[in-house]
């Protein structure tokens, strides 16, 4: 965030030891003892609510650790039904379903989480013992709840009862066991509460990319439902109902504010010349440069030609997600799930795409190749209509300027979108149908609103599109993507899911694994691609790994959580691991 860096200078004056906080997690046994007026350089610093400011916005810098949500792959490895990772690189098991508690991906995320969380409980309390009773800075402390919050929902989400801790540990304090994930979500809500009635509006703040209340509620709708759905499994107690309505009304209340839209083209929502659009309530933003930009779009991505823009190749789509959009549905196909890389083609980068006959003719031609056809595995061999697909939605290609080539890749500066308004509309359409047991017109209108989105096509035609160049001409393609109607509650509830995976899919690394735990969907959906009967293969035998069939092997109903890590284990004996593992 730009606001976060350019004072970067400042915060290591001011808050020197703030910025050195200690790694906190729940068994960590060293922690930092410096006195309150050491910490500053003075105590009016905390009379300026500028360096209060400076205060909140190390905390959104510690949403970048690599490895969370999209940023690298962390949890972009985490396998579901629509994305897997690549064959060569199982990440620990992540990508098959055998991964351990040793895994360091899952160690990574635990720690970075709560490494954000202790930063936040710190910043907190600094605020709460020093700034004077008549400096109103309620806006800047649900931020910091926001942030919070969001990492707790991450962490619940994943391993399930997670220790809850809202105060800075002291080096005496007993480690923490786990708490029970209502209690978790209670807080959770409390704290996005909080946020939704303190922090401003978008349209208040001087800064893109600042926690506002529109983000709040967005992410509150987003709770509500999850924790309905695990209600509903019967893996928590409480009021359905009552959260499947509190997720209508904090949705409806986003989409009342008239402060958020939809992008007219798909792909601009993640353009990076394209940034502070009104579709993307919260985001981690990155920027070009040494140490300001970030990892998303490393491991999934256009894949080949890695210093030219092109992806370390480790997260791919299943042939499974590929089917999953209607043959209207070009646009968010070819930008999210598509079957291309990048090429040199005649001495220039480009990128090709295997199921558009003109590109794929011109890699051929400048490979010396017949079009019948393809250099695959040292070999000519018939094209295979398998080709692995990548997930495509975050490209870095073409680098800007300020980008030296992959190995500089904390320069890219792709956003890594947290909630953006088209799930605002789909969380509203899911909860509104299980409210009234069935679609009403509003909850129609919600997803035809996402799926009108999708009809607009680049006027040059879609090899626009494939070319990777965004902010056309649009031309309304009215006959493609139609809207729903006419189906029952359960038609509905299913076909929103998938819904969801055609317009959000690759998202916080591993939004499809949330939504099928959270329906509790997650074995039978990733074990049907062991008999999935791909109709693009033409007869063709695929091998396993195109279709992940490998995880679907080996995933067990203990695989809706994931292990506590061992090195928590180690250092807390009050942590008790989950079953299965």
């Amino acid at each position: 965030m730009k606001v976060f860096n350019k004072n970067r200078s400042r915060i290591t004056q001011a808050i020197l030891s703030l910025l050195m906080m200690v790694v906190l997690s729940t068994g960590c046994e060293e922690f930092l003892d410096v006195p309150v007026e050491d910490r500053y350089v003075s105590e009016n610093f905390f009379n300026d609510p500028a360096n209060v400011s400076l205060m909140v916005n190390d905390v959104y810098v510690s949403l970048k650790r690599g490895g969370l949500f999209s940023n690298g792959i962390g949890q972009n490895a985490i396998t579901s039904d629509i994305q897997r990772t690549a064959q060569f690189n199982s990440q620990g098991g992540l990508g098959t379903y055998t991964h351990s508690a040793s895994n360091a991906a899952l160690t990574n995320i635990w720690q970075g989480m709560y490494q954000g969380i202790a930063k936040a409980n710190n910043v907190l309390e600094e605020i709460e013992k020093h700034v004077p009773a008549d400096l109103d800075v309620s806006d800047q402390i649900g931020e910091v709840r926001f942030i919070r919050a969001l990492y707790y929902f991450n962490l619940v989400q994943l391993f399930g009862d997670v220790p809850l801790i809202v105060n800075t540990i002291q080096p005496d304090d007993e480690p923490m066991g786990r708490t029970d994930r209502g209690l978790v979500y209670e807080q959770i809500i409390e704290d996005l509460t909080f946020a939704s009635n303190n922090c401003l509006l978008a349209s208040e703040q001087s800064d893109y990319g600042r926690v506002s209340k529109g983000a709040a509620q967005a992410l509150l709708s987003k709770v509500y439902l999850t924790r309905a759905n695990m209600i509903d499994l019967g893996q928590l107690d409480g009021d359905a109902a009552a959260d499947y309505q509190g997720a209508v009304d904090n949705a409806k209340s986003v989409i009342d504010s008239n402060e958020y839209g939809l992008v007219s083209y798909f792909p601009d929502v993640f353009n990076r010349n394209n940034k502070g659009h009104n579709e993307n309530i919260f985001v981690i933003q990155y920027m070009p440069g040494e140490d300001l930009g970030g990892c998303v779009g490393c491991a999934t991505g256009i894949s080949k030609q890695q210093n030219d823009g092109g992806s370390w190749n480790n997260i791919l789509g299943t042939q499974y997600y590929y089917t999953l959009y209607d043959d209207t549905d070009l646009v968010r196909r070819k930008w999210t799930v598509t079957k291309a890389s990048l090429e040199i083609i005649n001495g220039e980068i480009a990128m090709t795409s295997y199921e558009n006959p003109r590109y794929f003719a011109n890699l051929l031609e400048s490979k010396n190749r017949d079009a019948t056809t393809y250099f695959f595995n040292g070999g000519d061999q018939t094209w295979p209509t398998w080709e692995p697909t990548r997930v495509a939605k975050f490209r870095r290609w073409p680098l800007s300027s300020a980008e030296q080539g992959f190995f500089n890749h904390q320069a890219f500066n792709i956003d890594d979108p947290i909630i953006r308004y088209a799930e605002v509309l789909l969380i509203y359409a899911e909860a509104l149908n299980e409210v009234n047991n069935g679609p009403s017109a509003a909850a129609y209108d919600a997803v035809n609103e996402v799926r009108a989105r999708a009809r607009n096509y680049p006027a040059d035609g879609i090899d626009y599109l494939i070319e990777g160049l965004t902010n056309p001409d649009i031309d309304v393609q009215a006959s493609a993507v139609p809207d729903w109607s006419g189906l029952s509650y359960t038609e509905f509830r299913d076909n929103i899911l998938d819904e969801r995976a055609r317009e959000l899919g690759g998202e916080q690394g591993c939004m499809r694994w949330f939504d099928l735990v959270r329906r509790g969907i997650l074995v039978e959906k990733i074990q049907y691609l062991n008999t999935f009967d791909n109709p693009l293969t033409g007869g063709q035998e695929e091998p396993w790994w195109s279709n992940n069939q490998g995880p679907g092997m080996n995933v067990q109903p203990h695989h809706l959580l994931m292990p506590i890590p061992a090195d928590e284990l180690d250092k807390n004996p009050n942590l008790k691991q989950n079953p299965g593992y």
